[in-house]
């Protein structure tokens, strides 16, 4: 899985990267960077992807992490 999978995930889920960072309570631009490694999300945000998109904590972790 990449950047192109996550955005994959959250085109499936219904959701564009901006109605995604709508619901993280971030720009669109910050979730973008945050996507490419450029920017972290803090620990609430991360959780509420992770339940959003049904993906396991860890997993997606290493995915972000990757990107950076």
């Amino acid at each position: 899985m990449n950047q192109s999978s996550i955005k994959r995930m959250i085109y499936s889920q219904g959701y564009t990267l901006a109605q995604m960072a709508a619901q993280l309570g971030v720009s669109a631009g910050f979730f973008s960077m945050a996507l490419s490694g450029k920017r972290k999300l803090n620990l609430d945000r991360f959780f509420k992807l992770c339940e959003i998109l049904n993906q396991n904590p860890g997993m997606l972790y290493k995915e972000l992490k990757s990107q950076e």
